[in-house]
């Protein structure tokens, strides 16, 4: 679109502009800006539309035809007009709207300055008991928010994760700010009345944030009800409100990402959907019915997957960075003081203390690997040992513009960055015999392989597992068995509080949906190690986190601890620089520690003079601090540390007491033996653990699933209260119904259409906009007509298209 076509116009719609801007007549070679308004005739016949006010009429019509062949009438009747005017813009496509605002353009010559100051001036005036009230509320809430955010982060200082999401640290991501918290501050009105509301609506706006925000967001009066679409410029589309503008502090802003759950927008109401979304999708408080399903989903979750007792390693760990931190801070500052010691003692203790704070400190890299090592790894291995698993994250890719999901072979790394990253955590995994549940075959005879191929533990009790050799074998033993005798059968879980389903079909539908995009995404996963390696990697790369940091020695010691069967030899193999066997990291491996040897000889290279010679100098430390990996460097006592001859004895020899204590909490006779793993890890890595390294192992445990997806998905309905299964639904796969699903969410999301309305008003009962909602107040069906003709009429006139188009 010109930049001409980006004025206020747009911004602030037709009704704004007749409020601010002179009215006067231009010729068709006028131009604004530089940029020609109407470029004259290209092929067909070109745009010949005029725009003119008649009395309290404004009227958008064909240039030289008579005034009964109006394309748009709106009639200037207070707060109505501005709604149909929106309404009537929002479901213009780009180059309608382009269009569009060239004939209104070609209409304004003059900004009004100042009416449109006075008019400003005038709302602020007018500015209600009830928006003071809001702002004070607002003001002392956010000194509170402010007070309890700072107690917060100090606290979660020695939190960490455990076991997956059951315990997490609090350093993952930032506090949520107040505003988040709290509903968004009201921008400034522009058309008089904005912010009065009358005292049967106070109350009403003042205790709903949704509501609250969405009329602030969308700049609506209060005593206005709702529209059924968005009054915001077509562009603004459900997706990029979203992901620009989404007020949930657990998701990240301008991360081209969505759950799941959020493609089922037939499940319930599209209407409320849209109005949440622009409202700002914010976390609300949960039910009591909500809590009691989420602790039953964690009690379903410790029975399979059972915890391991790891508090007291993370506190000690915590603890002793802390203090390592101090005491390095102390002689840090000490020697910048002390004039007797050379500038390279000085730097070695400014190096260690740089070192041991980007060490102890744990970021969003590791909040993922967390994810991928214990919920990914060690879940599908526990799927294959156990044949079954529970809260698998799994993802996947889907092009809106082209209704699709992305998969191999077709798509490959360009696709998925032009996509949008879906995400989802599935509650269960079955992987067994369909015909007979009872049937172990597959799991004796893998079980039996590892106990005969594998290296034992300390104890002689667990195998070892070279992960290298485990896949290759388990696709040995997995090529006798067919989908007839052995398959993967993906299921949901349903609370509620008791033994009866759901009434509402839509809900019903919505589970069954919900199956087939996850048995669809995993599918894909399934498919082929590259796409999905590659996936992965993307994957990070959307949430704007580095996929070669090294990680934390803090969660590979927490890895090391929960799985030491499935990691230990990885990690030897990482820490002596060796290929672990998977050929794509492999090679990745080696053409980064090419690249950085590069870098590091061209900064030996340039050197000019004694300045660069300095800067050089500074660069080297920077690179050297930037990509080794220390892991010994952590694991010390504050009173021995040394940068270049580490001592862990006794560090260790502490650590191995903490093992004792774990396993009396827990009621074991066998405590862990930290000092056993770690010795022949306590060195400098060749090849740091990264998130690179989890994709790759992440990606070969899902390809070891390939061609044994069931073509069923369950459903299971579990009453809380008394844990029970009463009802478990069968759903055969439709391929025809997965992409129908695809369709509705993508028009959703993409505003293509009009929001579909609920087929019940029982769904109004509980909604936040039911006092506001045309639907909830029997307006609906005017409204929507309204709409419908103004948009054919209008798209009769351009020979336009009904949709958008997004590109990032």
């Amino acid at each position: 679109m010109a930049a001409a076509a980006k004025m206020q116009v747009e911004v602030e719609g037709v009704d704004d502009a007749l409020e601010k801007l002179d009215l006067e007549k231009l010729s068709l070679e006028d131009t604004v800006d530089g940029t020609e308004i109407n470029p004259g005739k290209s092929g067909d016949e070109s745009l010949q539309v005029g725009a003119e006010l008649v009395g309290d009429t404004r009227v958008l019509h064909r240039r030289g035809s008579d005034n009964n062949d109006d394309m748009f009438r709106i009639e200037k009747h207070g707060s109505k007009s501005q709604q149909e005017i929106r309404q009537f813009e929002a479901n213009l496509n780009d180059k309608e709207k382009e269009d569009y605002v060239k004939i209104i353009t070609r209409d304004v010559v003059q900004v009004s300055t100042a009416k449109a100051s006075a008019t400003k001036s005038k709302a602020k005036t007018t500015k209600t008991k009830f928006t003071s009230k809001a702002k004070s509320t607002s003001k002392a809430k956010e000194k509170l928010e402010k007070t309890k955010t700072t107690k917060k982060s100090k606290d979660q200082q020695t939190a960490f994760i455990r076991n997956g999401d059951k315990t997490r640290y609090g350093l993952a991501s930032p506090p949520a700010s107040s505003h988040q918290l709290e509903a968004k501050e009201s921008p400034q009105p522009e058309q008089e009345g904005q912010c009065e509301i009358s005292p049967e609506d106070e109350p009403l706006f003042r205790d709903n944030m949704l509501l609250r925000n969405l009329y602030d967001t969308w700049g609506l009066p209060y005593s206005q009800n709702l529209p059924l679409v968005s009054p915001l410029p077509s562009s603004e589309t459900p997706l990029k409100t979203y992901i620009e503008s989404n007020l949930d502090p657990s998701t990240k802003k301008a991360v081209r990402k969505i759950a799941a759950t959020k493609l089922l927008v037939n499940d319930w109401c599209q209407l409320r959907n849209a109005y949440t979304v622009h409202a700002g999708s914010p976390r609300t408080p949960p039910t009591p019915a909500m809590m009691r399903g989420t602790l039953h989903h964690a009690y379903l979750e410790e029975e399979t997957h059972p915890s391991a007792h790891i508090e007291r390693m993370l506190d000690f760990v915590s603890r002793k960075a802390q203090a390592l931190q101090r005491e390095l801070k102390a002689k840090a500052v000490a020697a910048g003081k002390d004039k007797s010691m050379g500038d390279e003692n000085v730097e070695d203790s400014q190096r260690a203390l740089q070192l041991v704070n980007e060490m102890s400190t744990l970021s969003r890299e590791e909040s993922l690997a967390n994810d991928w090592a214990n919920k990914s790894i060690a879940r599908m291995f526990a799927l294959l040992t156990n044949s079954k698993a529970r809260e698998i994250p799994i993802h996947s890719y889907m092009d809106m513009n082209q209704d699709r999901i992305l998969e191999p072979p077709f798509d490959e790394v360009d696709a998925m960055n032009r996509s949008i990253l879906i995400s989802a955590i599935v509650d269960l995994f079955k992987f067994g015999n369909p015909k007979d549940p009872n049937d172990l075959t597959f799991v004796t005879e893998l079980r039996n392989t590892l106990d005969f191929e594998c290296d034992r533990d300390h104890l002689g009790a667990k195998p070892m597992i070279d992960l290298t050799k485990f896949i290759a074998e388990t696709k040995r033993i997995l090529s006798g068995y067919n989908c007839e005798n052995l398959s993967l059968i993906i299921s949901d879980v349903k609370t509620r509080g008791q033994n009866s389903l759901p009434n509402q079909k839509s809900q019903m539908d919505g589970a069954k949906d919900q199956t087939m995009f996850y048995r669809k995404f995993f599918e894909i996963l399934t498919k082929d190690v590259e796409f999905t390696y590659n996936g992965l990697i993307t994957n990070a790369k959307f949430r704007y986190l580095d996929i070669d940091k090294p990680l934390s020695p803090i969660i590979v010691l927490q890895m090391l601890r929960l799985n030491p069967d499935l990691f230990y030899n990885d990690f030897v193999k990482l820490s002596n620089g060796e290929p672990i066997g998977m050929e794509l990291f492999d090679e990745d491996v080696k053409e980064i520690k090419l690249r950085k040897s590069i870098e590091k000889l061209n900064l030996n290279t340039s050197i000019k003079g004694e300045e660069e010679q300095q800067q050089q100098q500074q660069q080297q430390k920077l690179y050297h601090n930037s990509y080794e990996f220390r892991f010994d460097l952590l694991f010390q006592n504050p009173s021995e540390f040394s940068l270049i001859c580490p001592s862990n004895e006794s560090y260790l020899k502490e650590l191995d007491e903490v093992g004792i204590q774990e396993a009396k909490d827990s009621n074991t006779s066998t405590p862990f033996p930290y000092s056993h793993y770690l010795k022949p890890l306590l060195k400098t890595w060749k090849t740091p653990p990264t998130l690179r390294y989890l994709a790759a192992r992440s990606s070969q445990f899902f390809n070891l699933f390939n061609n044994f997806i069931n073509d069923s998905t369950t459903v299971e309905y579990h009453n809380y209260k008394n844990k029970q299964v009463f009802e478990i639904r069968h759903y055969k796969h439709s391929q025809q119904q997965l992409d129908f699903a695809v369709k509705e969410a993508c028009n959703f999301w993409l505003g293509r259409t009009l929001p579909k309305l609920p087929d019940s008003k029982e769904k109004c009962t509980y909604c936040d906009f039911r006092a506001k909602c045309p639907f909830a107040l029997g307006e609906a069906d005017e409204l929507s007509n309204k709409r419908k003709l103004v948009g054919a009429r209008l798209r009769q006139f351009l020979n336009q298209p009904a949709y958008s188009v997004i590109s990032w």
